[in-house]
């Protein structure tokens, strides 16, 4: 008869051995969920803060006199380089840079800027291509016009059309930067 061997029993201390080794990294690993958590959470609040600050930034009475300004200079311009007053170029320039740093996020920048981002470019673009031209320097308010196509492929999405179709027209720019143009601080 053949000897059947019995199978070895477990060592009792296996088990301890194996938590011993395991439980070690257990640690590191919810530690680094942990940060990692804390780190998202605290980009959150910065992207809400951000955009608290922009929204009421964009209508504080400075910048109402700014668009109001800015508004009335390219209605009245015969030459797009005549426009002295760029801080609604600034403030655009400064949110994209602000999206690029993932410190605002797309939605609140759509919901909130899109309709002024889409018309100001478009009043804007002759003004920035003067300029650059003017001072070969094709870097010039490249944050916004980015900006602009961004919300241009969004308004484009939600509205199920054509880029050509949500750009806005020669028409919509003139009637907008009049209501610009009339704002009260």
């Amino acid at each position: 008869m053949a000897e059947h061997s019995k199978p070895d029993k477990p060592c009792a201390f296996s088990f301890w051995r194996f938590a011993e080794r395991i439980l070690p990294w257990l640690g590191v690993l919810a530690a680094f969920a942990a940060v990692t958590y804390q780190h998202q959470d605290s980009k959150e609040i910065v992207r809400v803060q951000t955009a608290i600050e922009m929204i009421k930034l964009f209508d504080s009475t400075e910048m109402r006199r700014a668009r109001r300004r800015f508004a009335g200079e390219q209605l009245r311009a015969k030459d797009p380089t005549s426009i002295t007053d760029t801080r609604v170029l600034e403030f655009f320039e400064t949110l994209a840079s602000y999206r690029e740093q993932d410190r605002i996020d797309d939605a609140t920048i759509y919901s909130k800027f899109s309709y002024y981002i889409e018309r100001y470019w478009v009043s804007s673009e002759p003004f920035v291509v003067a300029l650059r031209k003017e001072q070969e320097d094709n870097s010039f308010y490249t944050g916004f016009e980015e900006l602009n196509t961004a919300m241009l492929k969004e308004d484009s999405k939600k509205r199920n059309k054509p880029l050509l179709i949500v750009k806005p027209t020669a028409d919509e720019v003139k009637e907008f930067l009049q209501i610009e143009a009339a704002l009260t601080p």
